[in-house]
């Protein structure tokens, strides 16, 4: 493939040492796909794609399934608890207040039978705030926040690979109800055989024969039939899971038999560089490997010494009478320092993890951009031949549908035995078939070209 040429290119651009450059230095990515796409308009922006099908009961399904997926709502909370880890990691920002309040007392035997007891009351707020000089603090809200943007476009890369299953399996049924009136509409004209083979049977014109190949043909196509609508079935049922509800009008349009959507006769895709900005699952990638960066950061931060702000205002008494006089008041503030100089080599295997953590998530992004590419650039290929192929397939609907034809009136008049009907009949049968299944092919490429863009829901 022409354009796999410049996927080297984008291996070793990516892979940087500084993350700043390797995030945004994108140029060697190539600036076209390299194929003709004389019927796909190039834009910067794919969204609601699954509109170009101007099917309402699509539609229906598709914002049901962004309204009720559990998937979702599962991906909303992994995001709300990113939000709250986000917001508690600011807290250190700010100084911390601890109020505490004891009575004791200890016995004490200085001599034998000599008993004593000593009394100690205390209050006081306690303060400690951490200056942050070193950046552990800030480096530690930096790690918080990639993690909640990461979880944001996590959600979004669910919803993208919801969309594209929930049309799939939209076109999936579509197809089998087809496929159900293609094997209808055969059985019609192989009783018509059956018929006339019973016929010229019992009037000594063929032999059995002719009549056992007609039934056996019928009875597989109706044995098809039943097969079919269990993946009728199999289909409404997977549909209502994406959508998370069984609401009966809508089973009851989704099991009334319908033409598959019509194919667009404009497609739109993305320059290969937007399809980089516009993926969620590279945009996660991308929030991973900035993560990573700051928890790197975060690690050399701890091995620094940390300087904080303690203080310390409160009532000490040894009896109750005096707790809280002017006497037994004491305060204190100051700056204190300190710092762990050693723990085992603990903190240097942090620093360490989190550098090999880094160099982990940059590979995983070089890795997602390469995929991305390929998926692209596979649903283009895939689009362009089954198009070409379902032209070839609809004369060959034609050819067959002529030689059936012919067969039948040439076995009426004597003149073929029943061989060629039986042929000619299980060509039609056969090619109408792949036309159906060609339309629902094509139709599911141009569904994972969308989902390969990135095309998202948009309000």
């Amino acid at each position: 493939m022409k354009n796999f040429k410049y996927f080297w290119v984008i291996a070793l651009l990516l892979p940087l040492t500084n993350y700043a450059q390797s995030a945004h230095t994108l140029d060697s990515i190539p600036e076209n796909w390299g194929r003709d796409t004389t019927s796909i308009e190039e834009v910067q922006q794919v969204a609601n794609w699954w509109k170009i099908f101007n099917d309402p009961v699509l539609n229906a399904l598709v914002e049901k399934t962004v309204q009720n997926n559990l998937n979702i709502k599962i991906a909303i909370q992994k995001i709300e608890q990113g939000r709250l880890l986000y917001k508690q990691s600011q807290s250190g920002y700010y100084p911390s207040f601890a109020f505490n309040i004891s009575a004791n007392t200890q016995n004490t035997q200085l001599q034998e039978n000599d008993k004593s007891y000593a009394e100690l009351y205390n209050a006081g707020i306690s303060m400690n705030w951490e200056i942050d000089v070193f950046g552990r603090v800030r480096k530690g809200v930096k790690v918080a926040k990639y993690s909640y943007e990461q979880a944001q476009e996590d959600k979004n890369a669910v919803v993208v690979s919801l969309l594209s299953e929930v049309s799939s399996a939209y076109i999936r049924l579509r197809m089998y109800q087809n496929q159900i009136i293609v094997a209808e509409s055969n059985i019609t004209s192989q009783q018509q055989a059956l018929d006339l083979a019973r016929d010229r049977y019992q009037n000594g014109m063929t032999s059995a024969l002719d009549v056992y190949q007609s039934e056996s043909i019928i009875y597989n196509t109706k044995a098809s039939i039943n097969t079919l609508r269990a993946q009728v079935i199999n289909e409404v049922n997977l549909i209502q899971v994406y959508i998370g509800e069984y609401p009966q009008n809508l089973k009851m349009a989704l099991l009334q038999s319908a033409e598959l959507p019509n194919i667009p006769e404009r497609l739109q895709t993305l320059l290969p560089v937007d399809v980089v900005r516009q993926r969620p699952d590279i945009r996660s990638a991308e929030k991973a490997m900035m993560g990573m960066v700051a928890q790197e950061e975060l690690a050399k931060a701890e091995m620094l010494p940390s300087l904080a702000i303690t203080g310390n205002i409160g009532f000490s008494s040894v009896s109750a009478d005096t707790w809280f006089n002017n006497e037994s008041m004491s305060y204190y503030v100051g700056p204190t320092l300190s710092w762990d100089i050693f723990q085992g080599m603990y903190k240097q295997r942090s620093k360490q993890i989190a550098k090999v953590q880094f160099q982990e998530a940059q590979l995983n992004y070089q890795n997602t951009i390469l995929t991305a590419m390929k998926e692209v650039e596979n649903s283009l290929t895939n689009i362009k031949e089954y198009k070409e192929a379902y032209g070839w397939v609809e004369k060959t609907v034609d050819a067959s549908n002529n030689a059936f034809t012919i067969s039948m009136d040439q076995y009426r008049q004597g003149m073929i035995d029943y061989q060629p009907v039986l042929n000619s009949q299980q060509s039609l049968l056969s090619a109408q078939n792949e036309m159906v299944q060609t339309k629902g092919n094509l139709l599911g490429q141009i569904i994972s070209l969308y989902q390969s863009l990135g095309g998202n829901w948009v309000e």
